[in-house]
């Protein structure tokens, strides 16, 4: 699929339009955090994202510390229909995150990211992605 010229005049669609276009390997932790956050290529950046955050949970793009976390946690839940072990990593990295085993204190938009991953995990287990 070719993506062609940007038709809108935003900082956010120039910017994907341009990581479309990028190699993957060239991809920065906010290129993907971006992209994830735009429903953009979750086949290929969901598991690239979550490479890095088995390392480091709380790794950040540019908006807070945890935000690639956030971003994944808030992949459309027909993105996790028929990925179990993707989305058994996602989940073990959250509750990790959760627990705090990190002394991290966690923010709000981490917390509703996991509600949003734990309603999509269910609605993918009960068929209804």
């Amino acid at each position: 699929m070719e993506w062609g010229e940007p038709t809108f005049d935003s900082g956010v669609v120039k910017k994907c339009h341009r990581l479309y276009r990028l190699p993957l390997n060239d991809f920065t932790r906010e290129d993907l955090r971006l992209m994830i956050g735009q429903q953009i290529g979750l086949a290929h950046l969901v598991p690239l994202a979550l490479e890095l955050l088995a390392v480091e949970p709380l790794i950040s793009g540019e908006c807070y510390e945890g935000d690639l976390l956030a971003a994944v946690l808030r992949a459309d839940s027909r993105f996790w229909s028929g990925k179990s072990e993707l989305r058994s990593l996602a989940s073990w990295l959250a509750l990790t995150v959760l627990s705090d085993s990190h002394g991290k204190c966690l923010d709000e938009s981490q917390l509703q990211a996991h509600e949003v991953f734990l309603r999509a995990e269910y609605f993918t287990q009960h068929g209804r992605a």
